[in-house]
């Protein structure tokens, strides 16, 4: 049994809390919060900015810490200032509740990236100024928390950007229709509903061992250390670097991952192979002439995102590759800079456990978000 999250923090010797929140639509989350440094005082007089970390698919905030105090980039931006906190989504690990205790299976599972934009994200944000007094934040995203924000502008366009001082997309995603992740081979069955419960889950993400081996067989080799990675989808789906991957973090990265979602967000993710562009839920003509009116779903309008980003991708990222990242620069309207790391086996999971990943990743947001902040 690892630690929780909460409790990883407190053993550093870092100050933790933990926030409850409602969504509109009744999800309860669970925030958590490091407001400063290991030797750092509230008190001294120095507001913190707040920073809000969100983590990507298959994930919760124990991403952010599980490398410890050197590497891990909730402990190193506390330790730089800022006050940090760390989003769960709606169904991870954290935040299976419910406001209605008696909400079906089938009810609570259904939702994918885009009610985490929609709701999730918005009530997190929301509640760190409600709880800082502060009115702007940075944000820091993973995968597919990079997703969530875009979707919220999508919705809340300017109202929603106000909040922010500068966004970091890690291992941005938005259109993939170049992924090279094996998930792209089950994008043509994504129509073949039986199919697809079958091998994701009725309602909650649970691949089945059919799936599972299907997948090691593109992801992995033979090898004894290997097969917790062999075993463990996110590694399947996203790729692993070996030679920067430590081998005694691996127990510490199974013991919190996966941590959970819905077989309608990994169906969502498939779909994005099937068009270009970064598009709503796919539901069929029929029932997309009903929710949408019109036959194929709508493109989320990344335009919306008037925020500074700055982007960080991978050359060997499976499932946001560089074609596609490019793409996605060319439509959102405020890139400041985009950093391709300084490593051709770079890749998606790196940018959260790879051993170098200060000196090949955070060094390249650090200056940037201290000059940003210090500008305030």
């Amino acid at each position: 049994m690892f630690d929780t999250q909460p409790d990883i923090i407190s053993e550093l010797g870092y100050p933790s809390e933990v926030h409850f929140i409602t969504t509109e639509d009744g999800y309860i989350l669970q925030l958590h919060r490091i407001p400063h440094g290991k030797n750092d005082l509230l008190d001294n007089g120095r507001v913190r900015t707040p920073i809000f970390l969100q983590h990507g698919l298959l994930s919760s905030s124990s991403d952010w810490v599980i490398t410890g105090e050197e590497k891990g980039l909730a402990f190193l931006l506390a330790d730089q200032g800022f006050d940090v906190w760390l989003g769960n989504i709606r169904g991870n690990t954290y935040s299976k509740g419910h406001a209605n205790p008696d909400i079906s299976d089938k009810d609570y599972w259904n939702f994918s990236f885009d009610e985490h934009g929609k709701y999730d994200v918005p009530a997190m944000v929301n509640h760190v100024k409600e709880s800082t007094g502060q009115e702007k934040m940075f944000y820091v995203g993973h995968s597919m928390g990079t997703m969530m924000f875009w979707v919220a502008h999508h919705y809340y366009g300017q109202e929603f950007a106000n909040n922010f001082i500068a966004m970091f997309g890690l291992g941005p995603v938005s259109q993939l229709q170049n992924m090279v992740s094996p998930l792209r081979y089950i994008a043509p069955f994504a129509d073949d509903i039986t199919w697809i419960m079958n091998m994701f889950g009725l309602n909650e993400f649970l691949p089945s061992n059919e799936f599972m081996t299907w997948l090691a067989g593109f992801a992995c080799e033979p090898g004894d250390w290997l097969q917790a990675i062999c075993s463990n989808v996110i590694f399947l789906i996203c790729g692993y670097n070996e030679p920067q991957l430590d081998k005694d973090l691996i127990p510490h990265i199974v013991g919190h991952t996966p941590a959970g979602t819905s077989t309608k967000n990994m169906l969502h993710f498939t779909q994005g192979v099937n068009r270009p562009g970064f598009n709503m839920f796919d539901y069929g003509m029929a029932s997309n002439l009903e929710i949408y009116g019109q036959e194929e779903p709508p493109e989320y309008d990344l335009s919306k995102t008037t925020v500074p980003v700055f982007l960080y991708y991978g050359e060997n990222d499976w499932l946001t590759v560089p074609r596609d990242v490019e793409w996605l620069k060319t439509q959102l309207p405020n890139v400041v800079a985009s950093f391709l790391a300084d490593l051709p086996s770079f890749n998606h999971l790196d940018f959260l456990w790879a051993i170098d990943v200060v000196t090949l990743t955070y060094n390249d947001i650090f200056p940037y978000v201290n000059a940003l902040n210090h500008n305030q």
